[in-house]
């Protein structure tokens, strides 16, 4: 029963970090994963905009950064924490089939670039995954929300 528990919340809404290329978008991310993973012994959640995917993971040769999004994934799975969508899809990371953000409302420039990360207890008790839909939510951010219900 996951009522009564406490949980550790992290927000993400990574950016590109100017002042240190190194940090831009996922390295910010691997960062302050790394900074706060004391607080993955306790059930944690990172939820938000990662505005990265697997698929950019190999820019960081040409532009080198912090961590990957391939890294952050390692690390989280170190403490069994894991991505609700891809369990709930039963996909990989890069393959995808809901997009996350229409870059600049654009239907043409799809990225599936946010996360629910979540302990095994929480991916394993969900009801129901679901990504918003282009038509619901596209007057309002280019960003789709991602639900979770959990039992």
């Amino acid at each position: 029963m996951l009522y009564n528990k406490e949980i550790n919340l992290i927000a993400v809404w990574s950016q590109n970090k100017k002042e240190d290329p190194r940090r831009r978008y996922i390295g910010e991310v691997w960062q302050s994963l790394n900074y706060y993973k004391d607080m993955f012994r306790f059930p944690t959640i990172i939820a938000g905009d990662f505005n990265w995917n697997v698929i950019w993971d190999g820019e960081h040769i040409k532009y080198p950064l912090y961590g990957t999004l391939t890294d952050v994934i390692n690390l989280l799975n170190q403490f069994e924490i894991s991505s609700m969508y891809h369990a709930s899809k039963k996909v990989k990371f890069g393959t995808e089939r809901d997009p996350t953000l229409y870059f600049r409302n654009n239907r043409k420039t799809p990225y599936h670039i946010d996360y629910i990360f979540a302990p095994a207890d929480f991916v394993d008790s969900r009801k129901s995954f679901s990504v918003g839909k282009y038509e619901d939510w596209i007057s309002l951010s280019d960003h789709m929300p991602l639900i979770a219900e959990i039992e």
